[in-house]
């Protein structure tokens, strides 16, 4: 997806913004009315100059459901699902989950992700390595996935925006 020059003082904010596009994505509504509420959403994060090529980025959000669907088959989309519980050594952890694709086989677990590299997500020895990186998060995201589903997990993907990559997480 191309993404305009990002100053380093509003990198942190490209995040949240895509992730709140990705939240108010409905892929039954017109391409019209979504690349409006998208532009709006930039417009509000201050990102409308970085985030401006709408059009990518709804094909972005389009091609990843396109992708859940063809891989997993049709769901039902949990999207921003709170959660809290508490962890074997008494921690109290709370937070959302992106998505939650739900169909009749499980549950996929869904965290997407802003970062513009590409083949350091797979390389072991980067620090941008995802399975060290997001391996905490994700196994604290699947233990929620598995009491709501009844341990019903078939999947663990990062999905990083900006390149359009999916990444499978062990």
């Amino acid at each position: 997806m191309p993404v305009g020059h990002c100053p380093s003082d509003k990198y942190d904010v490209m995040g949240p913004c895509l992730h709140h596009m990705f939240a108010i994505y409905r892929p039954k509504e017109s391409s019209e009315v979504m690349a409006q509420m998208c532009s709006h959403v930039a417009a509000a994060y201050g990102m409308s100059e970085v985030l401006c090529d709408i059009p990518s980025i709804l094909h972005s959000m389009s091609s990843f459901y396109q992708f859940l669907i063809a891989t997993y088959g049709p769901g039902k989309a949990y999207k921003e699902y709170p959660f809290q519980y508490t962890n074997e050594q008494g921690q109290v952890i709370s937070g959302s989950i992106d998505l939650l694709w739900e169909t009749s086989a499980g549950v996929v677990v869904v965290d997407y992700k802003s970062y513009s590299g590409y083949d350091d997500v797979t390389d072991s020895e980067s620090e941008f390595f995802a399975g060290r990186k997001y391996g905490p998060q994700l196994s604290a995201y699947r233990t929620v996935a598995d009491k709501m589903s009844g341990g019903q997990v078939i999947d663990v993907l990062l999905y990083y925006v900006v390149q359009g990559r999916v990444i499978r997480v062990r």
